[in-house]
C-alpha cells in the first residue's frame, strides 16, 4: 500500500516542532509495512525563515517532499490557498514520476487546506483521508475560507477523522454533514514507555506550546503560591511559543525561580526523558482537541492533573489516571497539585502505562488507520 501523508512541516526545534503529529503518523505507518511519502507543505508559518521553496530529503528513513513559504502568515487565506494549490500540485506531479500514483493521500488539518488538488488525484483513483486536529474548528471560530475548506472535505473526501470526540461534534455542528466521522487519537511514540524513578522530591511537568489558552502562566502561579515553602517540589515547563517571555518573567519574579525551569522547545526524545523523570503532568488548558502530553505521561506511568474540558479525559475519565480540575478555578488546581505532592506515589505506574499502551500505542492506532485504508481500496 502506498500512502502520502500531508503535514504542516518537518518537525524540528527551529520551527517549534511544526508537523510533529503528522510525521509521527508517517513513521508509524512505515513501521507497519506501508510505503510512505511525507509531504511537508508550509505556507502559514513565518517561524522557519532559513528555507524557501521546494526541497527533497530523507528523514528517519522516510522520503520527504517539501515546500516552505515563510511569509505565508502575512497573506490572506485565499492567497495561502492559491500558494498551497500551486506547491502541492507541483510536488504531487514530481512524486508520481518518482514513486508512482498513491493508493491513499492522508491530509491533516483539512480546514486549512483547499480541496482542488485532492479532487484531481481522486479522478486518478486515489482515495483521500482527512484528519482534523485544529483548535479553531473545535471552538467553531473559522473564517469563511476555512469554513469552505472544511465543508469541501466533509462532502468530498473518502474518510474523515477527528482526533477527539469534542472536535468531531464541532465538525458535525459546523458543517451539518450526516457522514460518519471516526475518532482516532494522535499516535504517541513508543519511546514514552518506561517509568523511571524520580528520586527525591516531587517534580511537576507541564508540556506544550506556550500559548495563552493553555494557561501555563496559571500553572506557574499555582505552583508558586502552593509550594513557596515546600522546597522538595519543583516544576518544569517544556515548550516554546508566544507566551515564553511572559512565563519567563513570572518565573523570575516568583521568588522560587530556582525550582521552576523553562526548557524552551524540546525534541521528542528529550521530552520522553523529562516525562519519565518527573512525577506528575499538569495540563490546565481552556480547550484542547486531544492533548498529546497527557498520553505521553500515561505511557510513562505518570498520573496527571488535567482540566475537565480536555477531550482525552472526557473520553477516559478513570480516576486511577489522575485528577480533573476546573480550568477557570485556580484554587482547584492548587488543591490538586498539593494532593499530588502527597499522594502521587500511590498511583499504580505499571497499570497507568499498560492502560495507555492498550488505548494509544502505535500498534493500536496503526490498526485503526489501516482498517480505514483497507476499507477504501
Amino acid at each position: 500500500m502506498r500512502v502520502w501523508v500531508v503535514g504542516r512541516g518537518i518537525p524540528c526545534k527551529r520551527n517549534g516542532m511544526l508537523g510533529s503529529f503528522e510525521f509521527a503518523q508517517a513513521k508509524m505507518l512505515e513501521k507497519h509495512g506501508v510505503d510512505v511519502v511525507y509531504f511537508a507543505v508550509s505556507v502559514r508559518s513565518a517561524r522557519n525563515l532559513m528555507n524557501l521553496g521546494f526541497s527533497h530529503m530523507k528523514q528517519d528513513g522516510i522520503a520527504v517532499e517539501s515546500f516552505n513559504f515563510p511569509p505565508g502568515r502575512l497573506l490572506s487565506c485565499k492567497k495561502k490557498d492559491a500558494i498551497f494549490n500551486y506547491a502541492f500540485r507541483k510536488l504531487a506531479q514530481n512524486a508520481i514520476k518518482k514513486y508512482g500514483i498513491p493508493d491513499i493521500v492522508h491530509i491533516h488539518y483539512p480546514a486549512q487546506r483547499p480541496y482542488i488538488v485532492l479532487r484531481e488525484l481522486q479522478e486518478s483513483g486515489v482515495k483521500v483521508v482527512a484528519t482534523e486536529h485544529w483548535t479553531a474548528v473545535q471552538e467553531r471560530k473559522l473564517e469563511d475560507s476555512y469554513m469552505h475548506n472544511l465543508e469541501d472535505f466533509c462532502e468530498n473526501c473518502d474518510a474523515f477523522i477527528c482526533v477527539g470526540s469534542v472536535l468531531r461534534d464541532s465538525v458535525l455542528a459546523l458543517t451539518g454533514t450526516t457522514r460518519t466521522i471516526s475518532v482516532i487519537p494522535n499516535v504517541v511514540d513508543d519511546q514514552f514507555s518506561v517509568p523511571v524513578s524520580t528520586g527525591k522530591g516531587v517534580r511537576f511537568v507541564a508540556s506544550g506550546r506556550l500559548v495563552r489558552h493553555k494557561q501555563f502562566d496559571k500553572i506557574v502561579q499555582a505552583f508558586t503560591e502552593t509550594f513557596q515553602d515546600i522546597r522538595d517540589a519543583s516544576l518544569i515547563v517544556a515548550g516554546g511559543g508566544d507566551e515564553f517571555s511572559h512565563i519567563r518573567h513570572l518565573v523570575t519574579s516568583s521568588g522560587i525561580g530556582n525550582r521552576v525551569r523553562l526548557t524552551g522547545t524540546v525534541s521528542h526524545s528529550e521530552m520522553a526523558k523529562l516525562m519519565a523523570e518527573s512525577s506528575v503532568l499538569v495540563s490546565y488548558s481552556k480547550y484542547e482537541t486531544f492533548c498529546v502530553p497527557v498520553i505521553e505521561a500515561w505511557m510513562c506511568g505518570k498520573p496527571t492533573i488535567v482540566s475537565s474540558v480536555t477531550p482525552v479525559v472526557i473520553d477516559h475519565p478513570d480516576k486511577r489516571l489522575g485528577l480533573s480540575v476546573d480550568c477557570d478555578d485556580l484554587e482547584s488546581l492548587k488543591r490538586a497539585m498539593l494532593h499530588m505532592y502527597y499522594h502521587c506515589g500511590e498511583y499504580d505506574a505499571a497499570w497507568i502505562s499498560r492502560y495507555a499502551k492498550e488505548h494509544f500505542s502505535e500498534n493500536v492506532i496503526a490498526e485503526k488507520l489501516l482498517w480505514i485504508y483497507k476499507s477504501l481500496l
